[in-house]
């Protein structure tokens, strides 16, 4: 920064103030550097009649959803009171780390969404390649000469079956499940299974490629092992958080022990409810079982939320961690 702040300094400066390039892409950190608001502000207030108009609303935009959310604020009393941080125990005393060995710092990772990526690669070379293990070296090598040392496969779990069932209920037939609604952290069988990766992950290391795999600490899917088996582990409630929801549309769940449906107005696109029903087959018990959301968007309708104050599913996140990160180089 010092380099680029030195250039700037020696050549002309621009707009009415005559400062460096960088001096003006700096200002409004330097005017307000505890405020985002009042940054775009600034950038509104100097640069509104240089910039796009697209640009312009979308800085509006932005300046309107933090002062709604400033009034949220006040009619929460200020964000409320204070609130007990939950003990971990041991857990928070615990953290161990390994040294990082040579190659991490030196890590070149590329994302590939492994169905997509099987796709082109059959029609590149005129074949069918469905399987990892039918990846051909060439790629690998191809990677490998522009520098790439790890491919990270997106995709490659057990996905759930009710993820694309939904998916094709409305409206899209050649729809897949979510890559991020899992069934089970298990490679899947028609991606060729954990002996389809061992035999890429060997081809791949001939070529410096160490291959890596993610796991989502916060939800499964819908219809996953654990909301079949280990309903506990995930937010819920006994009866829906709002009024106005309505489950009387089809069974999404193949397992007979577990019915589970969507809210209603899902089906109509007029509402984008925050919990799903699970009923078990059993004993009848009804659960409303929280989407998996990260505060950002809308619920993501195919996944249920993991409840991180239980410490039962707390310890079951760590060890499916630890068992993807036991499989892969890299995780």
């Amino acid at each position: 920064f010092d380099a680029i702040e030195g250039f700037f300094d020696e050549q002309p400066g621009g707009g009415e103030s005559g400062q460096s390039l960088f001096d003006q892409m700096t200002a409004p950190q330097r005017e307000a550097p505890d405020s985002l608001d009042e940054q775009l502000q600034y950038v509104h207030r100097q640069w509104g009649y240089l910039l796009p108009e697209w640009v312009r609303r979308e800085v509006l935009t932005t300046l309107d959803v933090i002062h709604e959310e400033q009034k949220a604020m006040r009619f929460a009393g200020g964000g409320g009171g204070e609130a007990d941080a939950p003990d971990f125990g041991r857990a928070a005393a615990e953290k161990r780390y390994s040294r990082d060995s040579d190659w991490m710092p030196r890590l070149v990772l590329i994302a590939k969404n492994a169905r997509v990526w099987l796709s082109q690669l059959s029609r590149k070379y005129d074949r069918e390649i469905a399987q990892l293990q039918e990846i051909p070296g060439e790629e690998l090598k191809r990677l490998a000469d522009r520098g790439i040392t790890g491919l990270w496969l997106i995709g490659i779990w057990e996905r759930s079956d009710a993820s694309e069932r939904i998916k094709r209920m409305t409206g899209n037939p050649d729809a897949v499940a979510s890559a991020y609604a899992i069934e089970r952290y298990r490679i899947a069988e028609d991606l060729g299974g954990r002996e389809g990766k061992r035999q890429l992950e060997e081809k791949a290391r001939e070529y410096g490629l160490r291959l890596a795999a993610d796991m989502v600490p916060n939800h499964m899917g819908i219809d996953s092992d654990w909301v079949i088996e280990h309903p506990d582990r995930f937010l819920d409630l006994e009866e829906p958080p709002f009024p106005a929801y309505s489950f009387e549309g089809p069974d999404v769940c193949d397992d007979e022990q577990v019915e589970i449906y969507l809210e209603d107005h899902y089906y109509d696109q007029s509402d984008a409810a925050v919990v799903f029903k699970r009923v078990d087959g059993a004993s009848g018990e009804t659960r409303y079982i929280y989407h998996g959301n990260d505060g950002t968007s809308m619920p993501w309708n195919d996944t249920a939320q993991i409840d991180f104050l239980n410490e039962e599913a707390r310890e079951a996140v760590i060890d499916q961690i630890i068992e993807v990160a036991s499989e892969f180089s890299i995780i």
